[in-house]
């Protein structure tokens, strides 16, 4: 974060390995094309570069919050490449992937939020997204992932322990 206004949130991958979103981005090489007069600059069909903006905010609302920027950056693709968007085969992958209904209450907010400018009534969902700053809320998040934790120990039937978990949230793992 650098003043006045640059953010970058910078990924070694557009979706973690452990995520069940995985393998529908680890082949987006081969669903990109390359850009008209560059020679590495590749795009993404607007319909996987929506859906990775819907997946990336969906990780972020599990992880701790999803913030204003994130709905204002799906308003204004989706409203800008509108017209370049199939709109069934964009239905058909975010069902495909189970988040179709996450995308379609965000886009009820947005349209809500952006394109009506209705402020009257704020549903529960929309106050948690206000009170999400950027990119969520770290009190959340944290939360979230002492319960993803603990779930992981059980599954593996191992104890859980709070000083492995401490261990395991400040420092990266081995691989």
């Amino acid at each position: 974060e650098k003043k006045p206004y640059v953010y970058v949130e910078m990924h070694t991958s557009l979706v973690n390995h452990k995520d069940d979103k995985y393998s529908y981005f680890l082949d987006i090489w081969n669903k990109s094309k390359p850009k008209e007069g560059y020679k590495y600059w590749h795009q993404m069909t607007c319909e996987d570069f929506y859906i990775f903006l819907v997946e990336h905010s969906a990780n972020h609302y599990i992880q701790g919050g999803v913030g204003l920027r994130m709905l204002l950056d799906m308003y204004l693709y989706k409203t800008k490449y509108l017209n370049n968007i199939d709109n069934e085969n964009l239905s058909k992958q975010l069902k495909t992937l189970g988040i179709d209904v996450y995308e379609k209450k965000l886009w009820e907010i947005c349209e809500k939020w952006f394109k009506y400018n209705d402020f009257k009534e704020i549903s529960v969902l929309e106050e948690f997204i206000l009170l999400s700053s950027t990119l969520g809320r770290t009190s959340v998040g944290f939360v979230n992932m002492s319960i993803n934790y603990k779930e992981e120990m059980i599954k593996d039937n191992k104890k859980p322990s709070k000083v492995k978990f401490l261990l395991k949230s400040i420092f990266p793992a081995k691989s």
